[in-house]
């Protein structure tokens, strides 16, 4: 797939936009090293890593002739890199891929893109699915058991797919109905969501 991608006059601006945020994210990886993410297993660095990675794989985007930033949506769960949203040309839909599997630290990527007009895919659809993305993802946030969770959402003709990690079983079961009850969903697919119990800190 790296072939696919192309050079861009616009690299200097992005390799001084991508030093000045790895200094402040390497800043704030050392001094919170070991420290546990608030309602999370995960230390607070693994964290800022997958913010890294989105940011870095985003910011590249932003340079890129064929995609355009504002309509792909980058998803990170422990270096796993999740793609979703619409994007203009089956061509722009390979280089997002290549860009995404190219950048350094990603583990995988999972290509949730989709091209409007493209096998069957209709604007109507593809409104559907950003609210219904839209919908649930405010659902988990306001959840108690839910909105520490990492849980990635993509849909697509109303067959939504989870992923990420929760504490427990019940958080499982309560992210999938929750999505059982959005408006518009056809399916919930939930394998890729994984329980992960936590691990409690040590007192002292």
């Amino acid at each position: 797939m790296a072939d696919h991608i192309r050079s861009t006059s616009s690299v200097p601006r992005l390799r001084a936009a991508v030093a000045f945020v790895v200094i402040l994210l390497l800043a704030l990886a050392v001094s919170t090293a070991g420290a546990p993410f608030a309602g999370s297993d995960r230390p607070l660095r693994d964290h800022w890593l997958d913010a890294w990675l989105t940011m870095k794989i985003s910011a590249q985007y932003a340079v890129d002739a064929d995609v355009s930033s504002r309509d792909v949506r980058v998803d990170t769960f422990d270096g796993h890199v999740t793609l979703s949203g619409p994007i203009a040309s089956t061509d722009a839909r390979w280089q997002a891929v290549a860009i995404a599997r190219s950048t350094d630290g990603v583990r995988d990527v999972a290509d949730r893109l989709w091209v409007p007009g493209h096998d069957g895919t209709n604007l109507t659809g593809m409104r559907r699915d950003e609210s219904i993305i839209t919908r649930l993802r405010a659902a988990y946030f306001n959840d108690p058991e839910l909105k520490h969770e990492s849980i990635s959402v993509a849909s697509s003709d109303g067959r939504v797919e989870l992923a990420g990690a929760v504490a427990t079983t019940d958080e499982q079961h309560r992210a999938i109905e929750l999505a059982w009850r959005i408006k518009g969903v056809e399916s919930v697919d939930a394998k890729h969501l994984a329980v992960i119990a936590r691990v409690p800190q040590s007192e002292g």
